[in-house]
C-alpha cells in the first residue's frame, strides 16, 4: 500500500485506478489494449493467463516461466484468442550496457 501511494502521488493516479495486486487489476474489465507483465517469475503464468483472457496483447518480462509446461500453456492460449505475447528480453548485464554506465558513471563525477 505504501508504494502505491508513492506512485499514486508522484503520478497523480485516481483511487480507482490503484490496485492492491496484478490480479486485482486483471480482474477488472479490459482497461487497454496492451498489458506489461513485468511481475515475479512465478505469476508470469497466471497473470499472463488471465490477461489473455481479458483480450490484450502482452509484453512479458522473460522467462515466460521456470516450467516448460507453463510455456505451452501460455503459448496455446494466446493462440486460442489470437493474442499477441513479445517477450522483453533485457540484458542489463552485458558489456554494452556496462559500457553505458560506466561511461554515465564517468559523465556525472566530471
Amino acid at each position: 500500500p505504501e508504494k502505491v501511494n508513492i506512485c499514486k502521488a508522484e503520478f497523480n493516479v485516481k483511487d480507482e485506478m490503484c490496485f492492491p495486486s496484478a490480479m486485482d487489476l486483471l480482474n477488472q474489465e479490459r482497461l487497454a489494449d496492451v498489458v506489461i507483465i513485468a511481475t515475479q517469475d512465478g505469476d508470469h503464468r497466471e497473470h499472463t493467463l488471465a490477461a489473455l483472457e481479458k483480450g490484450y496483447e502482452i509484453l512479458l518480462e522473460k522467462p515466460i516461466s521456470n516450467d516448460p509446461m507453463d510455456c505451452i500453456e501460455i503459448r496455446d492460449k494466446a493462440l486460442e484468442k489470437g493474442k499477441n505475447i513479445t517477450v522483453c528480453h533485457v540484458l542489463r548485464y552485458t558489456m554494452f550496457y556496462k559500457k553505458i554506465k560506466e561511461a554515465n558513471n564517468t559523465f556525472i563525477k566530471a
